[in-house]
């Protein structure tokens, strides 16, 4: 059983860092460190997990380890005071998870969190990962606005 929530705690956080390093095998210097989830959440912005509590895979890892996280950061768009939550391009999920669709399922929750509290959300991906576009275009049936 998945069950989608936001990550609290020291432990979590630090449980996003490692699963991080373990989808990407980004070096030190090029990860975001725990302090930065912390940061992204302690000012609005949110940091999703989702945490299996019955899978096989899972008795590796403590209970409190999400088996995906995403993180999204409170932004200021166009200098118009308008609050949004930007979500960075920053979803990662255990191999043993993959192709399950919790990718849609924790985008769909950054929205409706996000509106829950009357902020507009954004999306970020990046359109030459062919599964990240597919997820974000086909899936969750986004429109581009601007490509940089």
């Amino acid at each position: 059983m998945i069950r989608i929530r936001s990550c609290s705690g020291m432990d979590e956080m630090q449980a996003c860092v490692d699963l991080q390093i373990e989808t990407w095998g980004l070096r030190r210097e090029r990860r975001n460190p725990r302090k930065t989830f912390l940061l992204a959440q302690k000012i609005g912005g949110q940091v999703i997990g989702a945490f299996d509590r019955d899978s096989q895979a899972m008795r590796r890892w403590p209970r409190r380890n999400p088996c995906r996280f995403a993180m999204s950061c409170l932004a200021e768009i166009n200098s118009t005071r308008a609050s949004a939550l930007h979500s960075l391009h920053m979803l990662a999920v255990r191999p043993s998870h993959r192709n399950r669709g919790l990718g849609m399922q924790l985008k769909w929750e950054q929205r409706r969190e996000a509106l829950s509290r009357g902020i507009r959300h954004e999306w970020t991906f990046d359109p030459l990962e062919i599964k990240n576009a597919f997820l974000n275009i086909h899936r969750l049936a986004l429109f581009s606005r601007e490509y940089a």
